[in-house]
């Protein structure tokens, strides 16, 4: 649940900055914002597949061999 959170909060604040940056003019810095947002999340979903797979491993660990 923490890393529901996590990429909630990253696109929230991606989200709010480029809207920001919208605001100001400064379209093309909002769009690398938003994509430095997506690159976060995904590093974020990476992790956690990460340490799935490392669970699965350790339970079925003995059927890989």
């Amino acid at each position: 649940m923490d890393a529901v959170i996590r990429i909630a909060a990253i696109g929230l604040v991606s989200y709010l900055a480029a809207v920001l940056l919208k605001r100001a003019g400064r379209e093309d810095i909002g769009a690398m914002v938003t994509i430095a947002g997506l690159a976060a999340a995904m590093l974020t979903v990476i992790g956690m597949l990460s340490e799935l797979l490392t669970s699965v491993r350790a339970v079925f660990g003995g059927y890989w061999q």
